[in-house]
């Protein structure tokens, strides 16, 4: 016997049975939140939308006003979401309005093109697919995008079918995803908790991970790998005690969404087969250890046809994928020796890194927010091990969770170690989300409870606010004027205008060498063919560094048959905000105490092989045919 959320009144023997009938009594006694949260919502984007607009001005103010925003829009809805008197559908409609409404806030941060790194790629891609009608074409910006499809194929069918531009058909595509990842895990949390509530809550956690608001709202592979492969999980806890025509409908579901996952993003289902394999294991382990223990049901033989699905792809279509994802791995070794090295250059170079210092006030509310997770996640493991455990699953989800403090000491790692408790947000959240929702609904129970809400909204803005600030810098929230090596925030009109003249007169596909930057906007808006180190092991820094060009230089040019340079004179101005101006191991960290020499930019001027193709005052193109001969 098992108690389910005190504010429902309702025990039960078994707890996958359903509050549909308590739930349908206490709805005809709610009030329905929804119009006016919706308003709200609203509101908060527009204070949002100003704080863009006036921080492209370079307006120093619009970080608070941005952060208003955010609140206005999230808390209020968090805590009617929280209540013990919101009822099923209102829950559900407040949690799609906040998915998409959280999706706004990246689109209006650029809303007529992309500007993310990991978008420019993609965005290459799908022009491509779009142009030849065939998959698989080299991508230079993004070697193996081209091996997982999934995200280009659906974008470029709406595009197609639509007359939408890849970039508007991007956005359709995307938000179509944010709204399945929502409701796939208020789904999947009410199977679990066989409540609405904490499932809606655990939903509304959820997004508030480092990831969601803007690295999982991107056109990137995972914003739409992960919503079906959370899709994925439900339709396995459904087969799981389904029988019947119903066993085989959700078995369909299951393979389905194996083979999108699978097409789609690399480390997705790769996390997927491992997840469904921990949820196997756990199950026959529990059995075993946990004394009178019901055997739930597992999923049976999903995990190794996911695991089969993902390794037989990435074998026969995808082997490209191991050296690129090992390629970070033998990234951090080589920083690895450096960072053994002179402590005292290495205190210079990080000091002389340029990276923007967070307000005292972020970096409280960024501790503040890690710390109570730290505090909550014990207490949510205990109920669940009282309360749960016989659900498996819950079992499994608790034990995840349990593992977000090792990902966050992850991050005072370099490289390879911070980038992993990164990218493991995305995931790891789907655990952690649901063991604070169990200790939030725990807590509060008593309706019109103000105390307990204030404290919940308070709560809730915190882990949020900490949420954002982990996950993007300052630089990154808001649009601003011109930032060297910033990623988005280095992406201009006198760049795109560059690209596009190059496309439209030089034509496109022809090998070019640049900075990290200026590759991403002459690879899609130029169409060009950037020349790089991990697509033609040619180190195209060594050739912007040298302060002249002699014998090695001019190899550089021949090894990577370049016909053009780009030479974005802004370099030498400031350190680049990533840490590279053209690629990773592009100078050690001994050498990186200031910016590129000016004079190292304008050398091709006097270049008498090299001639100026054009020049916006920032961007030179230089044409370097004749430098082979």
């Amino acid at each position: 016997m098992i108690t389910v959320s005190p504010e429902r009144e309702v025990t039960v023997a078994s707890p996958y049975v359903p509050e549909a009938a308590s739930e349908a009594r206490m709805d005809i006694e709610r009030g329905d939140a929804t119009p006016l949260l919706s308003l709200v919502v609203a509101t908060g984007l527009l204070l949002v939308a100003i704080a863009d607009a006036f921080a492209r001005t370079g307006a120093s103010w619009t970080q608070m006003l941005f952060w208003t925003g955010m609140l206005v829009l999230f808390v209020p809805a968090a805590i009617r979401v929280a209540s013990p008197r919101a009822s099923q559908r209102e829950r559900v409609c407040l949690l799609a309005i906040l998915g998409l409404g959280l999706y706004l806030v990246k689109v209006l941060r650029s809303p007529i093109l992309y500007t993310f790194f990991d978008e420019m790629l993609h965005w290459r891609g799908a022009n491509d697919l779009l142009q030849s009608g065939h998959l698989f074409a080299e991508n230079p910006l993004l070697p193996v995008s081209p091996l997982y499809p999934g995200l280009e194929s659906a974008t470029t069918a709406v595009a197609a079918m639509s007359g939408l531009s890849v970039f508007h058909a991007g956005i359709v595509v995307v938000a179509t995803a944010r709204l399945l990842m929502v409701l796939a895990l208020f789904a999947l949390y009410s199977e679990v908790s066989r409540s609405t509530r904490v499932a809606a809550l655990a939903t509304v956690l959820y997004m508030t991970n480092p990831h969601f608001l803007f690295f999982d709202a991107q056109f990137a592979y995972e914003s739409l790998a992960l919503p079906i492969a959370t899709l994925t999980i439900f339709a396995t806890v459904r087969r799981s005690r389904a029988q019947g025509g119903a066993a085989v409908a959700w078995t369909l579901v299951i393979v389905v969404g194996l083979a999108a996952t699978v097409v789609t993003h690399h480390v997705t289902s790769f996390i997927l087969a491992a997840f469904l394999t921990c949820w196997t294991v756990g199950s026959l382990l529990a059995r075993r250890l946990i004394p009178g223990h019901t055997g739930e049901p597992h999923p049976g033989g999903i995990p190794l046809l996911a695991a089969l699905a993902a390794v037989t792809w990435m074998t026969f279509v995808a082997s490209p994928v191991v050296p690129y994802l090992a390629s970070p791995v033998l990234s951090a070794a080589n920083k690895l020796r450096y960072l053994l090295g002179d402590a005292a250059t290495r205190g210079q170079a990080l000091a002389a890194s340029g990276g923007p210092t967070l307000p005292v006030a972020e970096r409280l509310a960024g501790y503040a927010a890690v710390a109570s997770i730290f505090v909550l996640l014990p207490i949510g493991a205990f109920i669940v091990w009282r309360h749960y455990r016989n659900h498996t699953f819950a079992l499994v989800l608790a034990g995840l969770a349990l593992t977000y403090p090792a990902s966050i000491a992850l991050r005072f790692t370099q490289d390879i170690g911070a980038e992993v408790s990164d990218r493991a947000s995305a995931f790891l959240f789907v655990a952690v989300g649901f063991l604070l929702a169990i200790v939030v609904s725990r807590f509060w129970i008593v309706n019109r409870d103000w105390k307990r809400a204030s404290i919940v909204g308070a709560w809730t803005a915190i882990v949020l606010s900490g949420g954002i600030i982990i996950g993007e810098g300052p630089n990154e929230r808001l649009p601003g004027p011109y930032l060297v090596g910033a990623d988005s925030r280095s992406i201009d009109q006198e760049g795109i205008s560059a690209a596009t003249w190059a496309n439209y007169f030089l034509g496109p596909n022809n090998r070019i060498a640049t900075d990290r930057t200026n590759r991403l906007l002459m690879g899609s808006y130029g169409e060009q063919r950037p020349v790089t180190g991990y697509f033609d092991n040619v180190s195209v820094a060594d050739l912007f560094f040298a302060r002249s060009i002699g014998t090695y230089e001019r190899g550089i040019l021949q090894r990577g048959g370049i016909a053009y340079v780009v030479v974005d004179r802004r370099l030498s101005t400031a350190l680049p905000l990533v840490g590279v101006y053209f690629e990773e191991g592009e100078r050690d960290g001994s050498q990186a105490l200031g910016p590129i020499d000016a004079a190292a930019l304008t050398k091709f001027d006097q270049l008498q092989d090299a001639s100026r193709q054009f020049d916006s005052g920032d961007i030179v193109i230089y044409a370097v045919r004749s430098t082979d001969q």
